[in-house]
Parts: C-alpha cells; structure tokens; sequence
C-alpha cells in the first residue's frame, strides 16, 4: 500500500471510529496525540504497531475524561486497526484441485467448495464465510450419517442470502431439520453419576477424577445412591456395581424395582451444540 493510500485508508478508520464513538474525528485525534501518534506517516506506524495495544488506547481516553463504556471502546479500537490480510487455509491432500484451493484465499471460495470443507473438525474460516453468506440463517442440512448434505445445503443458503429461511424443509416427501452455520445433530453424552451438571468424557469425570466406562448398571445405582440417600457418594465411587449392592441393600432392591418397570434413571443427555461451545458442562455448579 503506497503513502497515499495508507493516509487515505487511515482518515477512513478515524472517521468510522468516530462515528462508533459519537465524538468529532479532531477529539478522537486528541485522544490518538495522548498515544503519541501525531505525526502523519510516524503516527500511522505507531497505531498499527503490535506493541500498540487496546490498553494504551484506554489510558488515553481516561486522561481527555471522555465518558465511553469499554465494550464500545473495545469495537472503537478493533476499527481503528489496520485491514488484517486474508490467509490462505492449507488444505491436505496432493490434487490440482486441492493446491487452487490453498493459494486462492478462502474468501474467493465458492458455496460449494465450502461446503465440502465444512464440519465440526473443518477449517474455522470455512465457518465464518458460510456465518456471513446465510446471514446466520437456518442452511445446513446433514444427511443421515451426520454428513452435510451440499447439494440441498448449497440451495438453502442461495435461499438465505435474501430471505428468512425454516428450521425444518421437506425433501423428497422427508422432513429434515435444517441448521445454522456452526449447529450441528444431536449427540448424545452421559451425565456423570454423582455430578449431574458435568458429562462425562469418554467415561472419565473431572469433578470425581473417576473414569466410570459404560457400566450403565453401576452409573444408574450410584445416582440413586445419590439421590436417596444422605450418605457421601463420593466415598463409593469406585466401588462396583456387586460392591455397592451389598453396601446398599435398599437401593439395591428399589433398582430391581425401577429396572423391572424400566424407570432407572437415565444419564444420557441429547445435546445440539455449536462446535466453539463447550459441551461437557452447563451453567449450574455443584460438588458433592
């Protein structure tokens, strides 16, 4: 970018900025002289400079006594930072196609091409591209091995580039649940027996530091455990399924009850989730 261009560039974030910020472009130059960036061609360094933070930023604010909250502040400096370069994202495999993909920046991707990348383990700009051609619109639909469908995917997003678009559609006389970018499928996880508010990964709890496997037997009779009786679960958590039905000769007899009539208590948990939340504990927290 020549001088011309950066100068241009540059009275072109001031005065965004100081439209986010409801303040003249000269007060918002005051603020920037406090950060020491005055002179034109120096002064553009230092703004763009990495050493050049949000906090020298807020100093200055505080010193001119400008009311602003920092949420507002923190959009305000995101704006007034130099336009990032879009990276290529690398893709694996040897083919033409493949290598045409990994030089052309993800933003001149077409639908299509996106698509075929998208998914929970896909490139993260893959995602932010489909998020902003669907306009956070319902356009993702998984076939039935939990693949997305790109075919109908590709044409519900061309629907919610101009329209709102449904969370279910009807294809080929079969209803489908239809996603937006960054949902996906139910899975299914399993609560852990004697934290309810954390699931379990891959049988381990990090609450009890317990790996409980798939004994849904065991998992079932020490939620009762929990449940009935006042006694610390956690001192028989790693005991098993023959251990606890002799410490717990009632329980024992109220499982066979609920066994019989199918009414064990059940720690599966069908959770739908986006891929950058976290889907292994909820809000509430509790130790036992």
């Amino acid at each position: 970018m020549n001088e011309s261009s950066r100068t241009t560039n540059f009275n072109s974030r001031l005065e965004a900025t100081s439209k986010i910020l409801k303040i003249s472009v000269d007060d918002l130059k005051t603020i920037l002289f406090e950060m020491g960036i005055d002179e034109p061609e120096i002064g553009i360094d230092i703004l763009d400079s990495p050493t050049t933070t949000f906090d020298d930023f807020l100093a200055a604010v505080k010193v001119k006594n400008i009311s602003i909250p920092v949420p507002k502040l923190k959009f305000a400096w995101a704006t007034l930072q130099p336009p990032k370069q879009e990276q290529p994202v690398v893709m694996s495999g040897g083919t033409l196609e493949n290598l045409v993909k990994t030089i052309r920046p993800i933003g001149q991707w077409g639908d299509f091409e996106l698509l075929e990348v998208y998914g929970r383990d896909g490139p993260t700009e893959a995602e932010e591209q489909l998020k902003k051609r669907s306009n956070g619109r319902n356009c993702i639909i998984f076939l039935d091995n939990g693949k997305v469908d790109v075919e109908q995917s590709l044409y519900m997003i061309r629907k919610a580039r101009h329209q709102e678009t449904p969370s279910t559609f009807m294809i080929d006389k079969k209803m489908r649940q239809v996603f937006k970018v960054g949902e996906f499928p139910l899975d299914v996880f399993f609560e852990c027996p004697l934290h309810s508010n954390v699931l379990l990964v891959d049988g381990y709890c990090e609450e009890c530091g317990v790996t409980y496997g798939t004994d849904m037997d065991r998992l079932a009779f020490l939620r009762l455990v929990r449940t009935n009786t006042s006694t610390d679960p956690m001192l028989y958590k790693n005991m098993d399924f023959e251990q606890l039905s002799k410490e717990f000769p009632k329980i024992l007899i109220m499982y066979n009850e609920l066994k019989e009539e199918g009414k064990l208590p059940s720690l599966k948990r069908r959770i739908s989730k986006a891929r950058e939340n976290d889907p292994f504990r909820v809000s509430s927290h509790r130790t036992y």
